[in-house]
């Protein structure tokens, strides 16, 4: 963040037995640090005091990286499995840094001086990175599995398209828009054998995993990597 100016005509004591003054989620304080203390969406939006920006990486347009470098460009789909991410944007260090929700990164915060508890993200002074509390997840789809599974996939959705047309659903309603997920177990076993394991149930469950593979096809497992930081340019 850059150099700000503590407002002093506006500063309190009571909360954190150390003169700060908050707006719109961020908290400042005397000796130069900064914390966002809240992160919910009235709270989002750039504050050029700090030059530090809320958002979420769902709607978040700048092009994020995974190196200081920015040569390994992250897409947004990796950062939004199960759900987006709350991060501040420090526009004077050029890094995204990872906004805890909940109890989720609560544990450092603790570990912070009295005064910066319950604190989001943490500066201790202008013109340094912040301190992590929490870290991204970054879900990068794991292509190797894909890769050794793709000749077995084409012949188990025929033989599942093929099973539910001669035995149709029990269950009226078991549909579903997602995609199966394949599992690397399946590297192990021949197609008979996954195809008889994926025919044999008979619950709504089961109904519904058949329907997904033979009408939306497969997914694929992930890699997850956790990062402090992400960059930009």
């Amino acid at each position: 963040m850059k150099r700000f100016e503590f407002n002093h005509a506006n500063k309190r004591w009571d909360l954190r037995d150390s003169f700060y003054y908050e707006y719109s989620g961020f908290t400042e304080f005397e000796n130069g640090g900064l914390i966002i203390n809240h992160t919910n969406i009235h709270c989002r939006g750039y504050q050029s005091k700090y030059d530090v920006e809320m958002k979420t990486t769902r709607d978040c347009d700048t092009q994020l990286y995974l190196d200081v470098l920015c040569t390994q460009p992250v897409k947004k789909a990796w950062l939004l499995q199960g759900g987006q991410q709350d991060m501040a944007l420090d526009y004077e260090q050029k890094v995204a840094v990872h906004l805890h929700g909940g109890w989720r990164g609560a544990g450092k915060s603790r570990e912070l001086p009295k005064q910066y508890h319950g604190a989001h993200a943490f500066w201790p002074r202008a013109n340094q990175r912040p301190i992590p509390l929490t870290q991204f997840t970054v879900s990068k789809p794991d292509r190797s599995i894909k890769k050794e599974l793709i000749g077995k996939l084409d012949d188990i959705r025929a033989a599942i398209t093929a099973a539910i047309r001669i035995n149709p659903a029990k269950h009226r309603y078991a549909t579903t828009d997602r995609k199966y997920l394949a599992t690397p177990r399946w590297l192990e076993m021949s197609v008979t054998g996954i195809v008889a394991s994926l025919t044999a149930g008979t619950g709504y469950s089961d109904d519904r995993d058949r329907y997904a593979i033979a009408h939306n096809g497969f997914s694929y497992p992930r890699a997850d990597t956790y990062h402090d930081y992400l960059y930009f340019k």
